[in-house]
Parts: C-alpha cells; structure tokens; sequence
C-alpha cells in the first residue's frame, strides 16, 4: 500500500498502486507525478488488545455512572 500527502490541501490518501493516475480524495488535484512512500502495515497485538480492553473498560464505567 503507497500513501501520498497532497501539496494543496495537506490530506492523506492511499492506494494499492502507484501505477494508475492518483487523485486526491479530498481537492480532486491529480498528484499522479508526486512521488508516493510505501506504508508499513506491521501490527502489533499486545497495543491493539490493551486499547480494547481500555475501551472496554470506559463503556462499562459510562454505563454505571450516576446521574
């Protein structure tokens, strides 16, 4: 997956390829020739599990809060 940040409005966007014209989700400007960087997708499950049970944790505490 390649990322490219646009020059007009400052937005990210993402693609599978670089090899198809490139708009700008975002301003519509044609970032076909900007260059484009490669997106590390390494995931970590440790950091993804303690932020669910943290979220988790939060609903719970709003569901028995006094009102």
């Amino acid at each position: 997956m390649y990322k490219k940040i646009c020059y007009r409005c400052s937005q990210t966007s993402y693609s599978s390829t670089r090899i198809d014209n490139w708009y700008c989700p975002y301003c519509q400007l044609d970032l076909t020739s900007t260059k484009g960087a490669a997106v590390n997708h390494t995931l970590n499950v440790e950091s993804i599990m303690s932020r669910l049970e943290r979220q988790r944790g939060i609903k719970i505490y709003q569901n028995y809060q006094v009102r």
